[in-house]
């Protein structure tokens, strides 16, 4: 998904850019079973570096993972660790879309639909397109199975 491509210039060791890299090769082909491992190697690469942004990105990248391999509670707590967190604009906008994704696994219409709107909302400030696409895209699947 393109909303899970970071731009992360020397934000990043090697190795940790590394991690993120296979990992992300694993994601878009749908092996989730690949990128988690890769990403929670990121993390504790991030961790043991303290490179927060590092942090912040790869816990959005495996809340994802976690989410889409059937993990939700896993997702829930890597969206909860980041909330944590102080986060800039665009990763506040990815947290937002990742909670929304969430409650729209669970069948929550109502917290989708409120996530999802507040994501469109940021991404929309930061001029973000593709951002915005997908948080509209997603909204318009929570309607869709609201009956709207």
């Amino acid at each position: 998904m393109l909303w899970l491509i970071f731009i992360v210039l020397g934000l990043a060791s090697p190795q940790v850019e590394l991690e993120l890299e296979q990992g992300e090769s694993d994601f878009v082909s749908g092996n989730m079973a690949g990128a988690i491992p890769h990403w929670s190697s990121a993390l504790e690469l991030a961790r043991h570096e303290d490179d927060k942004d590092a942090q912040v990105e790869t816990l959005l990248r495996l809340a994802s993972a976690h989410r889409r391999s059937g993990g939700l509670a896993k997702a829930q707590l890597m969206l909860d660790e980041v909330s944590q967190r102080a986060v800039e604009p665009p990763q506040l906008a990815q947290l937002h879309l990742g909670r929304g994704l969430l409650h729209l696994a669970r069948r929550d219409c109502q917290g989708a639909e409120t996530q999802l709107r507040e994501a469109f909302r940021v991404f929309q400030s930061l001029n973000d397109p593709p951002g915005a696409a997908n948080a509209a895209y997603n909204l318009g699947v929570v309607r869709l199975k609201q009956g709207r």
